[in-house]
């Protein structure tokens, strides 16, 4: 059994048996090495946020920290659902059609993210 909670900005993955070939046989089983591998994905948030999804399913953007990053969202249609200030402050999204979504980080002004050096 494998329970999962979200507490502030992570994930708590609870796996309700041993890791060892002592309590069940999963350690012996080809999915075993992937299953550790994406569960450290999803733990440290590295995964891919890409993939199929389910209509009506939300889509998280970004979390708390990534507070300043647009987000460029593009509908099945062709379509940006998100206004400039929603794309800045909105958490989630959700497909409400069956399609290809486009989600692309909004550039920013160059020299943004650099420090100037102040006069001597």
């Amino acid at each position: 059994m494998l329970l999962e909670k979200k507490i502030g900005e992570g994930n708590v993955l609870l796996f309700a048996s041993g890791l060892d070939n002592l309590t069940n046989d999963f350690p012996l089983h080809p999915i075993f090495v992937p299953f550790v591998e994406q569960t450290a994905l999803y733990l440290s948030g590295t995964e891919r946020r890409s993939g199929a999804r389910v209509v009506d399913s939300f889509l998280e953007l970004r979390s708390s920290k990534e507070q300043s990053v647009g987000v460029e969202v593009t509908d099945p249609q062709g379509h940006r659902p998100l206004s400039l200030k929603d794309s800045t402050s909105t958490q989630t999204f959700q497909l409400t059609s069956a399609g290809f979504y486009e989600l692309k980080l909004a550039e920013r002004p160059p020299g943004r993210d650099r420090c100037q050096p102040g006069p001597p």
